[in-house]
């Protein structure tokens, strides 16, 4: 007696998707260069379109939603710049005057403490570190008209780098409000292009995706902020001169997992130390990173964020090593929810390959 075909039908459909990703993942590769706005832009529509969505069922029109939040989140952004630029003008300026502290802290702590552990010698004296500058420049000397034409090339580089930043920051909102305003139609076009077989299951892969994503991306800058708010007053209680500075980038280097607790451990420990040159203050830079971390990981992110990516650890580190080497910055970036997105695609093919004959032993 013959069995039902229907469960051996996924894997032709499975294949189809698996070669749509590989296709899709090779164009995303190719134009990495130019895509950084445009992530930007879906990150902002994705997080704004419920928020369009609910003021569109008390019959807002759409457009006028759209309009209405994009202003709204650049005047956010606005004035948050303008109350933190002052502030972390002021660190910064505090930290540059007591440079010269910093640098003789290295030259008599620091230098001969590596010097004594790896064995090494290196230059103490603000004269003997001119020296050795001036030494690696004369044996660079010869190669000047090169060095001067990489630099300029560099200069325009870096000129055109800047042009282009600027109009891609410019590019952002404008691509979002266009996301935005047609955000469900554009899902529901992509849905077309699936044959109608598949369609059904489709549907329930992009709302099992999206249920995933749509906590993780909004609870995780939330987090982030939280992050940095705490990570701020922890170092301004130690006493650090870049406090605030230090605590944004701890908060949201967090957005990739582990980076937050890296970076104020390894910032605020030695900033620490390069200010107050004793284990005391250290000590307190890294309490507040470990305190921090310990209410990240066990009150803030459970609460805001849950276990909805649904992933290992070992999983989330090579997603993120992974990203890095294949696309850089925005590979770090988005690692964690492109490596979501897969394990929820590959569960489903999973699930749908152990109800085939095949696996079940048929002949």
């Amino acid at each position: 007696m013959d069995r039902p075909r229907a469960a051996g039908t996924p894997l032709p459909a499975m294949s189809y998707v698996i070669l749509g990703i590989a296709l899709f993942g090779g164009l995303i590769y190719l134009l990495r260069p130019v895509l950084t706005p445009f992530v930007l832009a879906f990150i902002l529509a994705y997080v704004l379109n419920p928020l369009v969505d609910a003021l569109e069922r008390r019959r807002v029109p759409r457009i006028a939603s759209v309009i209405l939040l994009v202003f709204l989140a650049g005047v956010a952004v606005a004035a948050a710049a303008l109350f933190l630029v002052p502030i972390v003008e002021t660190e910064i300026r505090t930290a540059l005057e007591r440079g010269p502290v910093y640098i003789e802290t290295v030259q008599t702590r620091v230098v001969p403490w590596i010097e004594e552990t790896f064995s090494v010698r290196l230059p103490h004296t603000s004269q003997e570190w001119g020296a050795e500058i001036s030494r690696r420049a004369g044996a660079l000397s010869t190669d000047l008209a090169g060095t001067l034409g990489s630099a300029a090339a560099a200069m325009f580089s870096g000129i055109l780098s800047l042009v282009l930043g600027l109009v891609g920051f410019l590019v952002v909102p404008v691509v979002a409000v266009y996301l935005l305003k047609d955000f469900n139609r554009i899902g529901r076009g992509f849905l077309r292009f699936l044959p109608e077989r598949v369609r059904p299951a489709a549907i329930v892969r992009v709302q099992e995706i999206n249920s995933v994503l749509s906590g993780f991306v909004r609870g995780q800058l939330l987090v982030c902020l939280i992050l940095s708010v705490l990570y701020s007053a922890g170092f301004l209680l130690v006493g650090l001169d870049l406090a605030i500075v230090v605590g944004l980038l701890a908060g949201f280097a967090n957005i990739v997992p582990y980076m937050g607790l890296a970076t104020s451990l390894v910032m605020g420990g030695a900033l620490a130390f390069l200010q107050y040159q004793d284990s005391g203050h250290v000590l307190g830079a890294l309490a507040v990173a470990a305190v921090v971390q310990v209410l990240e990981g066990t009150v803030i992110s459970p609460r805001i964020v849950g276990q909805r990516i649904g992933l290992h650890p070992v999983a989330v580190i090579f997603a993120i090593l992974a990203g890095g080497q294949l696309f850089g910055f925005l590979g770090i970036l988005l690692a964690v929810p492109a490596a979501a997105v897969v394990g929820v695609l590959l569960r489903a093919g999973a699930s749908r390959f152990r109800e085939t004959s095949w696996f079940r032993g048929a002949a």
